[in-house]
């Protein structure tokens, strides 16, 4: 194909778009995607010249150059001046940016985290169950299996291992890399959890295991509707294990948990009190236990009211120490 003739080429039609036109650069951006795609090239590589990358994509220069700066302005591309064409780092989205400030003893920001994991994680284990092939199903059960051996012989960091294989196993079986990449994401954030917020406290069980096996025949036998509810239990533990091992030694510092005052102190205090609403439990909460619940400003009257309800959500720093003190979090 001559130049002129690639230049002039009709872009493709897209499916129901009818006798719809696309310019030129539209169609050598997307083959430029495609080539970087198909090229294996990560960030920082170096593009082909213009030319080059003209000949490759089946276009002429012109278009090739008008799409270059469009890819460039999107942040796919990087153009620098008499040294080539790069492939773009990425810039820190959203999402990214959330993830840099994560904090893994934040009590509002770990539930969070598992509200997000048992929505997704129920919708992967449905789609597991209606797409996975052979070979998939075949590593979601090895996986349950080796929790399971890891659960029998108490290695914690072997059921560690295999938890995160199986999970992740699950996700590959959806057939969507989305998927697959942020539930890695939310592994990750997860043992930030594990070893920060619980000192690597957490672990395994056969009853964990159980849960994964049965998943895992749920995902095999194409039960997309029992995998779904199988794994909203399993989170559901999950998140019920990981409350009931938070201890207020795992969240606060020691400089942060100052000693209660004598017990006529506390006493004092609920005389004082008494009009307010606040107890004698609430009264003998260290005072940076206090700020946590009800924010900077959580002096004076308790705003959670009589009854130790706060009317507007929990403050943006409360942990599992601090409900638990407000009788919201089991100790079993």
């Amino acid at each position: 194909m001559t130049r002129a003739a690639r230049s002039t080429a009709p872009a493709p039609q897209l499916p129901g778009d009818g006798p719809g036109y696309r310019p030129g650069y539209e169609v050598a951006a997307e083959r430029i995607l495609e080539h970087l795609v198909l090229a294996g090239l990560e960030p920082g590589a170096r593009l082909p010249t213009e030319q080059d990358l003209a000949d490759q994509v089946g276009m002429s220069r012109t278009v090739v150059r008008e799409a270059v700066k469009i890819l460039a302005a999107l942040g796919r591309l990087s153009v620098h001046k008499g040294r080539g064409i790069y492939v773009a780092q990425p810039d820190q989205s959203s999402w990214q940016h959330s993830l840099t400030h994560f904090l893994p003893a934040d009590l509002h920001q770990v539930d969070e985290l598992f509200e997000f994991r048992r929505h997704l994680e129920t919708t992967t284990a449905r789609l597991a169950a209606q797409r996975a092939t052979p070979a998939q199903v075949k590593a979601v059960r090895a996986a349950a299996h080796q929790s399971t051996r890891a659960a029998q012989q108490g290695d914690i960091d072997a059921f560690r291992h295999a938890d995160d294989t199986f999970h992740t196993a699950i996700a590959t079986a959806t057939n969507n890399s989305f998927l697959t990449a942020t539930i890695d994401t939310l592994r990750r954030l997860q043992h930030q959890v594990t070893a920060i917020g619980l000192a690597g406290l957490a672990g395994g069980s056969l009853h964990d295991a159980a849960q994964h096996e049965a998943i895992a025949h749920a995902i095999a036998t194409g039960e997309h509707t029992h995998a779904h509810t199988l794994m909203a239990h399993h989170i559901d533990r999950t998140t019920h294990q990981f409350q009931q091992h938070i201890t207020p030694h795992h969240l606060h510092p020691p400089h942060l948990n100052p000693t209660p005052p004598p017990m006529k102190d506390i006493h004092a205090n609920h005389r004082r009190d008494c009009g307010t609403g606040r107890s004698a439990r609430s009264a003998a909460l260290p005072v940076a236990s206090r700020a946590a619940r009800f924010g900077a400003g959580g002096r004076g009257r308790n705003p959670a009211g009589p009854h130790g309800r706060r009317p507007g959500g929990r403050g943006a720093h409360e942990t599992w120490a601090d409900r638990r003190r407000s009788g919201e979090a089991p100790y079993t």
